[in-house]
């Protein structure tokens, strides 16, 4: 009861002195020092140099829970412990904020931000365009930094100029040191060649540039919106379309897009090609216009000039090619000297090496690969397959297939088949170089021979057999009634058969497998009697054996005609033999009797 008398009795107090200074003077002084008199500009001035002003403090929720706060309301957040003013345009404000709360504290990690996410901050200009925005000053020197990280040493670590942006990394030998991204250098490393441009170990990528000469800026650059004094020759150029590395790569670009060029002179000249891909020492060098092609290998596609969707992938493949489209070539020199061709596919070292036409499809080492292999349209598998061949449309498959073979339209499959071959559309199947081949065939007549060629099928049979020929099963004929007409029974069968000459005979020329005596008929003989089954072409006779089974089907129905005849009569003969035999028992018996 005593502090509430007290406190009750100092309110008064306070307010009889309000109200006494309100009528003595325009200024109210609250002091605990009797000689302190008001300032004079002050209408409220308390003073003390040993206790302190206390204003109203809150929470957070206190504070915005205040109904109607007049402008310049002053309180203090016990949470935060600072000072708050209310603004009528950005309500409460952070007076413990030195720049006027743009800063603000994260006071559960002491992480300082931005309070207003919209705001970005300027360097060296009013006008930030950015978050962080730092400009230089006109007439500044383009090598001073705009922004720089020093080391402990003073010495450059990252620097931002106008030129572009360095990063320096110490050389480092310290065990267990990282050296870091090393960009430009200020000390060279140890036993490091001048020479050197890259390096990678396992502990930095460091690029290194030579010591900046007059006028030419050192150091790492990348983009720029004007070119430096002094501009070295290009190693590394990456642009937002283009992707060129190694001396020279893609200097001449002036219009295409989409292009990665790899090696020393890779697509030097290309100017407005597009989506090309040169990898290797002068891959694509003489470029200009191509488009979709894809070198990969020294010098592959070197004279190239407006050829498109190519790939070529081998040291010098597809050399001197130029004005074709959609090849693929693969290999040592493979396609080396074409020019103009297209669609072909070249896979082996020297493979179609010469060939100028299309649509050839060669597989295997210097397969097609002469300089006399002219054709198109053509198919080659295997080692030096077709190499001297020149006429188009052949599938030759196999080892040295067809390597002299000069005609069009042959299929040759196996080892050295058709080597020698100068004919056109011809088959042949074989593991060597023989003129009889296990299956020889000719496409234009057609016909197919086993174990020989068409000189041993003189009568030009579409299938041949030249020996012996054999099965576990019976040969099948088509016989059908109704694939046939004019049907009649072969007439006077036995008449024919009779005269028919069956011989022994042996073969005067070679007949593989077929030696010694033989049987069967002479086609000059036969034609006489069944020519039906006679065949004479150029001279030669040759006979269906088969079909004589119909003949001598009908003679022995003849012959058991006769033989059927001759049973009646003999019978009837017995049976009159019979009657007579019981006529002269009967006449005997009369004559004894009497």
């Amino acid at each position: 009861m005593k502090s509430l008398h007290s406190l009750k009795t100092a309110f008064i107090i306070l307010i009889i002195l309000f109200s006494f200074a309100g009528f003595s003077q325009n200024n109210i002084t609250i002091t605990d020092e009797a000689s302190h008199n008001a300032d004079e500009s002050a209408v409220l001035d308390v003073y003390s140099t040993t206790k302190g002003m206390l204003v109203p403090r809150m929470t957070t929720s206190q504070i915005n829970a205040v109904s109607n706060p007049a402008t310049g309301l002053l309180v203090f957040n016990t949470e935060l412990n600072s000072f708050y003013f209310f603004s009528d345009t950005k309500g409460w404000q952070n007076l413990s904020d030195p720049t006027g709360s743009i800063w603000g504290v994260n006071q559960s990690t002491g992480d300082v931000y931005l309070t207003d996410i919209q705001t970005n901050i300027g360097i060296g200009t009013d006008e930030p365009f950015s978050k962080l925005a730092v400009v230089a000053n006109t007439g500044a020197d383009p090598d001073k930094p705009l922004f720089e990280i020093l080391d402990e040493f003073g010495k450059s670590i990252f620097s931002v100029t106008s030129e572009g942006v360095r990063i320096y990394v110490k050389d480092i030998d310290s065990k267990g040191v990282s050296g870091g991204f090393a960009v430009g250098r200020y000390g060279a490393a140890k036993g490091m060649p001048d020479t050197t441009y890259l390096m990678v170990t396992p502990d930095s990528t460091r690029v290194y540039t030579q010591e900046a000469g007059k006028g030419v800026s050192g150091g790492f650059a990348v983009g720029r919106y004007g070119a430096a004094k002094g501009l070295a020759e290009n190693y590394l150029h990456l642009t937002e379309n283009n992707y060129f590395i190694g001396h020279k790569a893609g200097e001449s670009m002036i219009g295409g897009l989409y292009n990665t060029f790899y090696g020393f002179e890779a697509g030097i000249n290309t100017t407005t090609g597009s989506q090309n891909v040169f990898v290797g020492y002068k891959s694509g060098h003489s470029n200009t216009d191509g488009e979709g092609n894809i070198y990969l290998g020294n010098s592959a596609g070197f004279s190239n000039m407006s050829s498109g969707k190519n790939i070529a992938i081998g040291d010098s493949a597809s050399f001197s090619q130029d004005g074709g489209w959609g090849n693929t070539v693969v290999g040592y020199r493979a396609g080396y000297e074409g020019t103009f061709y297209n669609n072909n596919t070249y896979i082996g070292a020297g493979a179609g090496k010469f060939n100028p036409n299309s649509n050839n499809t060669f597989l295997g080492n210097s397969a097609g690969g002469s300089s006399l292999c002219t054709g198109e349209q053509n198919v080659f598998i295997g080692l030096a397959v077709g190499v001297y061949n020149q006429g188009d449309q052949n599938t030759f498959i196999g080892n040295y297939s067809g390597s002299n073979s000069t005609g069009s339209g042959n299929v040759l499959i196996g080892y050295r088949a058709g080597y020698d071959n100068n004919e056109s559309n011809r088959l042949y199947i074989d593991n060597s170089n023989t003129i009889w081949p296990l299956i020889f065939g000719d496409f234009s007549t057609p016909e197919v021979v086993i174990n020989g060629n068409s000189d041993d099928n003189t009568n030009n049979m579409n299938f041949y057999v030249y020996g012996q020929a054999g099965g576990n099963a019976a040969w099948w004929n088509d016989s059908d009634e109704k694939l046939k007409k004019n049907i009649t029974t072969i007439p006077n069968a036995l008449d024919k058969v009779l005269q028919l000459r069956g011989v022994n005979f042996e073969w005067k020329e070679r007949r593989e497998n077929i030696e010694g005596l033989q049987m069967g008929f002479i086609a000059q003989e036969a034609e006489i009697v069944i020519p039906e089954v006679v065949n004479n072409t150029k001279g030669n006779y040759a006979m269906q054996y088969a079909p004589i089974t119909a003949l001598l089907v009908e003679s022995v129905k003849e012959q058991q005609d006769i033989i059927n005849n001759l049973e009646s009569r003999i019978k009837k003969l017995e049976e009159d033999n019979n009657e007579l035999k019981e006529e002269m028992i009967n006449l005997r018996k009369l004559i004894i009797n009497k």
